[in-house]
Parts: C-alpha cells; structure tokens; sequence
C-alpha cells in the first residue's frame, strides 16, 4: 500500500513539474500584448482588434470567447512564424487557456516544490 501512494505522488510531482516546465516554454515561446475585445451576443462574434509591428490587426471571434456583451481590455498572447501570426489566444478567455502568466508560473513551481519536498519528508518518516 505504501509503495501505491509513493508512486501515485512520484506521478503527481512530475505532472506538476511538466505544467511548470511547460508554462515556461509558453511563455517564451508567445509574445504578449495589450488589444480590445469588442463582444456583442446579437451579433454572436466578437471583435479583437492589436497592434503588430506597427499596423492594426483585426479578428473576428466567436461570441461563446467571453460570453458577455461589452468592451474589453485584454492581453493577447501570439506565436510568430516567417513574419504571420500563426496562433493567437486570448489571454482570460473562456475557450483558450494560456498557461505562461506569471501568476500560473509560480502557482506551479510552488506546487511542485511542495509535492517534491512532501515526497521527501515522507520518505524520511516512513524509513524511520
């Protein structure tokens, strides 16, 4: 039984540390930037308008994006590949999760350092 709950926790820790990892590739691989969502349920789209390099850039959403009429301030998060944006999200969105804010970035190292330390304080209690 006890050799179950180590392996279940060695699973949790490296999926912990994976999503940190993995919010850390994120956000150096996005770059970020400020824009405006226009919602409208009438309409069921939303407008996202940003500046690229200079020029604004324009998208049309789908509505179910944040679900509420109105105007929005938001951050952008975009890949860039041969000078075209390639994949956007729409930082706080409700369809599109974006892993590498600085808010997730530490919640998963702390996680992950505390399942790693629990690991061995267990450890240390159970040799004993």
């Amino acid at each position: 039984m006890n050799i179950f709950f180590s392996i279940i926790h060695i699973l949790i820790t490296i999926f912990l540390c994976l999503l940190f990892f993995f919010s850390i590739y994120q956000r150096f691989s996005y770059h970020i930037t400020d824009g405006v969502l226009i919602c409208s349920k009438s309409l069921d789209q939303c407008l996202l308008s940003f500046f690229y390099q200079d020029e604004k850039i324009d998208y049309v959403l789908p509505y179910s994006t944040v679900g509420i009429d109105g105007t929005y301030k938001t951050e952008i998060a975009y890949q860039i590949k041969n000078t075209e944006i390639i994949n956007l999200i729409v930082i706080g969105s409700r369809t599109q999760v974006f892993y590498g804010t600085p808010f997730k970035i530490s919640l998963y190292f702390i996680l992950s350092f505390l399942s790693i330390i629990l690991f061995f304080i267990s450890k240390k209690t159970t040799s004993t």
